[in-house]
């Protein structure tokens, strides 16, 4: 024994006392011990006829455990251990926050097992016991012992037991911890068939004791459904749902109040005093108006049992019971802790919790004792350990803090910790190789930078908060969460006027940056100029770049690919020069798909290339999905399946990585078009279906729009014209509502093609007539050809012929520019039906084998609807050559590359046919747009801008006409041009 004494016996009946305010010192007995005299020396097995709490019946020692008068829910799984605890010890202590439930577990757990002892379960309750020398004389008088002049209580007690098979719980042990700890140790070493369960905020910490911390209640997760049967298997909901009938018998779970009570649930942490106190107050309140108002939960959450523990009527004086048992420096320790949203590390706390009351050195062991006191939770499975409160602990001491007048410090004191983590995260995720254990990290403070952008709005401090947004933008785009983050920096920034240049700066290429990401091109380029002026002022060269960066990405989308390439080509040379890797590597990778919007990706890929080795390089996650993403591409353009597939499968895995919901969306698409296809319409549909869901929730239509587009496309290729022109029209809608100019002509061009389809050919032709303006006006040239080819297709139907031939032609040059094998393929179809229609039927079958041939090459395999067409011609073609002569004619056409199928369609044929061999009238349509445009001044670049074709292209169309009209310079030209 140490300074407790159990020799003395109990104090006089009737003496009382109050509880000692701080915790600390003597503590004296606040109620009677028992009700009349001391019974005499009784044996155990007939101390049932006592008339303790839960009454008794002869010979039934286990009714001295109290029976339930409500039902206990959940729990099976903690049940079991804990029993299985006592198989392997003789000691279990059940240890956990104020209302988690440890005594009602222990009691279901004692029932349970009564039949396992030969002298039952016996419950002695704590709470009312103030002083340790009474702690003996109260369990002693549980078995009916009276004192014994010469022996202590101690004896006494050890010797009654010392033969007995019993189970006694000890319950609420907190605040009589080291007399618990003595009294336990005493009895277990004279008792060999005694064991002990106790309840406790912390464990006794003798020798042989196994510790059970009782974890909440489960509660339903934030993003699950709020069903009604889905909630009703949550131990949480079960518990608010029963003791809810309970006072309002006609309450009942539904889909109207479920968000409501999942949320009480949530907020309450799983806390079953917490849920029971909240459900008794729907006499008054809906759940829906009690989840309002848990921001005042102690004032909502009182009135419990008459017959409760004055500790249990209400969370505030549960949590009191809990707080008066602390130290001073664990008191200052546990209110400082408040600050932490969803916890810290240990490095946090000492940063911002130290000093006026808790040193350094003194932070560890303080926290051990509030872990060891179950008011701090200690989670242990990540890299390293992290402390957090639960929110009614928080809100409790978050009280303590304001009253002791050290909120404001505080705050600033958290808010600062932030910045410095932002700002080392920052560094790491703009180009190093720990990018994704820097976004984990940020994940898991994501609700402490959250707090502290919000305290620094309130608090006067909101160049701090810019300041922590800023060190945010690529968390946030990495992430996805692009509209929370353009929030935050457009209200810090308004917020923050004054905020040095550079800060404001960065700032402004942030908000720009996510705003783009949502869609809103035209104000990214707003805010690029902003930052580009305010970091020019500052001297930053690495702001300046990214600025530039961001103009050239929104200029791409917002004016077209033309535009940006200047802008993105500035921005990679001064960041190179800036040593910005990161800034290199994304603003190359935005050049390189700039060209492939203009449908050049040989100028493409060397770009390309270059982002993914300097990406590489440096190890920067980001520059290089962002690379791989634009290569696959390049290798789908240009007839290169396979090599595209093996591009996207790595940004895919790269982003999954990263966990950047964005790129998964958009690899996913892709890859849903190579299935598509492939004929693979079940993988085309999971994969577009996937990529749709996860655009969606980041809120860029970039994704949607793309997802939507290449569905449309597959519902046409089944067939289903009227699906397919729904989700062609549902992409337009995503792109038009963000403004956008890029990448909307295709799905104009789709809407079109499903028009076509269901013989509406005046929607065709305005679809197509807008397809082709908005691709010409964006530079799209593969988008400019599929229009094209829907106007030719239209023209053949109406009869003419020689117009049909001219956008066929402009169609299959345009993409065989680009190398895009499905596209030169369905081309070549549309040529042979047009061949089929002019009566030409071995042109029609030689151009369909050709088109056979190059979808044999590359993998791709005929739409249903195309097929069946084809054979329809081919059947026509047999009536009209007999098969020998289509077989000879099928041949001759699988003999044709692609340059020899596409030379074949531009041979003399259709509309050229009988065109004189000089002149004006001798050039074709595209040698004439080029000649015209040359003569109007512009230069090679500029017509292969309007026009979608590279230089060396616009270059053998100005040789051509040169040779046609005799000519050898643009002077003669534009004089040859005036003199038509």
């Amino acid at each position: 024994m140490t300074d407790v004494d159990f020799e003395t016996g109990p104090p006089e009946r009737g003496r009382t006392g109050a509880r000692h305010s701080s915790g600390n010192g003597p503590r004296r007995f606040a109620g009677t011990v028992a009700n009349g005299p001391w019974p005499a020396t009784i044996p155990l097995d007939e101390a049932a006829t006592g008339t303790e709490e839960g009454g008794g019946e002869p010979n039934a020692p286990a009714r001295r455990i109290p029976v339930a008068v409500s039902s206990f829910v959940g729990r099976g799984c903690e049940q079991a251990e804990v029993a299985a605890g006592l198989g392997d010890a003789r000691l279990v202590t059940l240890t956990g926050a104020a209302g988690i439930g440890k005594t009602r577990l222990a009691l279901a757990v004692a029932q349970s097992l009564q039949a396992d002892y030969s002298e039952g379960a016996w419950l002695v309750r704590l709470e009312a016991i103030a002083d340790p020398a009474w702690l003996c004389p109260t369990v002693a008088s549980a078995f009916f012992l009276p004192e014994q002049a010469g022996r202590s209580c101690v004896q006494t007690l050890a010797e009654r037991l010392s033969e007995r098979h019993v189970l006694l719980v000890l319950d609420n042990c907190e605040h009589l911890i080291e007399a618990c700890a003595e009294l336990a140790a005493a009895l277990l070493e004279s008792c060999p068939h005694l064991s002990i369960m106790a309840t406790s905020r912390e464990p006794l910490g003798i020798t042989g004791e196994q510790r059970y911390e009782v974890p909440p209640l489960a509660v339903p997760s934030a993003e699950a459904p709020a069903a009604p049967e889905q909630l009703g298997q949550c131990a949480a909901v079960q518990l608010f749902v029963q003791r809810a009938v309970a006072t309002q018998p006609s309450f009942a779970l539904t889909a109207d109040n479920a968000p409501a009570v999942s949320e009480i649930c949530r907020r309450l942490d799983g806390l079953p005093l917490a849920l029971e106190l909240a459900a008794a107050r729907l006499d008054l309140l809906t759940p829906a108006q009690i989840a309002r108002r848990l921001d005042e939960r102690f004032a909502l959450l009182a009135g419990g049992s008459r017959t409760a523990p004055a500790r249990h009527r209400s969370l505030q004086a549960a949590m009191e019971w809990s707080y008066d048992l602390l130290s001073d420096a664990e008191r200052v320790l546990l209110r400082r802790l408040s600050v932490f949203a969803e916890g810290a590390t240990l490095d946090a706390v000492e940063e911002v919790c130290r000093g006026e009351g808790v040193e350094e050195s003194e932070v560890l062991d303080l926290l051990g004792g509030l872990v060891a006191q179950s008011l701090v939770v200690a989670h242990t499975a990540g890299p390293e350990p992290r402390y957090r409160l639960l929110e009614t602990t928080r809100e409790f001491a978050r009280q303590r803090l304001v009253e002791a007048g050290e909120a404001a410090p505080l705050e600033r004191r958290h808010a600062a910790w932030c910045v410095g983590l932002v700002e080392e995260a920052e560094a790491s995720l703009a180009g190093r190789s720990d990018q994704v254990a820097w976004l984990e990290r940020l994940d898991t403070e994501h609700a402490n930078l959250l707090d502290a952008l919000a305290w620094s709005v309130g608090g006067g401090e909101a160049e701090l908060g810019l300041r922590i947004a800023a060190g945010l933008v690529l968390f946030w785009r990495v992430r996805g969460r692009f509209g929370e983050g353009r929030d935050w920096l457009e209200r810090l920034r308004a917020a923050a006027p004054d905020a040095p240049p550079g800060v404001r700066a960065r700032a402004l290429w942030g908000s720009g940056l996510l705003t783009a990401m949502l869609g809103d091109h035209e104000t990214g380029k707003a805010r690029a100029d902003e930052s580009l002026a305010l970091a020019s002022e500052a001297g930053d060269a690495v702001a300046v770049a990214r600025a530039l960066y961001l103009k050239g990405f929104s200029t791409t989308f917002a004016d077209g690919p033309v535009a940006a390439l200047p802008v993105l080509e500035d921005s990679a040379a001064r960041a190179q020069q800036a040593g910005d890797t990161w800034c290199v590597a994304v603003a190359k990778g935005a050049a390189g798909r700039a060209h492939l919007f203009q449908g050049d990706p040989a100028s493409a890929r060397p770009v390309l290339e270059e982002a993914l080795e300097v990406a590489r390089a440096g190890g920067d996650l980001q520059g290089m999905e962002n690379a791989l993403l634009g290569l696959g591409w390049a290798g789908l353009a240009t007839g290169d399946p396979e090599a595209g597939e093996a591009r996207f499968r790595e940004c895919l895995a790269l982003a999954h990585q990263l966990g950047d919901r964005f790129l998964s969306a958009m690899a996913l698409s892709f890859l849903g078009e190579i299935a598509r296809n492939r004929g693979d319409q079940a993988t085309a549909a999971a994969c577009l279906e996937e990529s749709l869901s996860l655009g969606r929730k980041v809120g860029s239509p970039l994704a949607p729009m793309k997802s939507l587009s290449s569905l449309g496309q597959l519902a046409h290729d089944e067939g289903d014209a009227q699906a397919a022109s729904s989700l062609f029209d549902r992409a337009h809608s995503v792109a038009s509502g963000a403004g956008l100019k890029v990448g909307v002509a295709p799905h104009v061009a789709g809407l079109g093609e499903a028009a076509l389809a269901q013989g509406d050919a005046e929607t065709a032709q305005g679809c197509f007539d807008e397809a082709l303006t908005l691709a010409r006006d964006s530079g799209e040239s593969l988008a400019a050809a599929r229009a094209l080819r829907g106007l030719g297709e239209l023209a053949r139907l109406r009869g003419d012929v020689r117009q049909a031939g001219g956008c066929l032609h402009e169609a299959v040059t345009l993409q065989h520019e680009v190398g895009d094998s499905e596209a030169i393929a369905e081309s070549l179809e549309a040529w042979a039906r047009l061949e089929a229609t002019r009566g030409a039927w071995a042109g029609a079958v030689r151009l369909l084998a050709a088109a056979e041939a190059l979808r044999s090459a590359e993998g791709y395999e005929r739409p249903r609807g195309r097929q069946d067409r084809c054979d329809a011609d081919l059947a026509a073609a047999r009536e009209a050559l007999g098969t020998e002569g289509v077989e000879a004619a099928w041949a001759a056409g699988l003999d044709l590359s692609v340059d020899e199928a596409v030379a074949y369609v531009g041979r003399g044929r259709g509309p050229r046919a009988g065109r004189p061999a000089t002149g004006w009238a001798s050039l074709t349509p595209t040698e004439a747009q080029v000649a015209d445009l040359a003569a109007e001044g512009l230069t090679n670049p500029e017509i292969g801008a309007r026009l979608f074709v590279s230089r060396r292209t616009v270059q053998s169309h100005l040789a051509n006409a040169y040779a046609k009209l005799g000519i050898s310079s643009r002077r003669q030209l534009r004089d040859a041009a005036a003199g038509r």
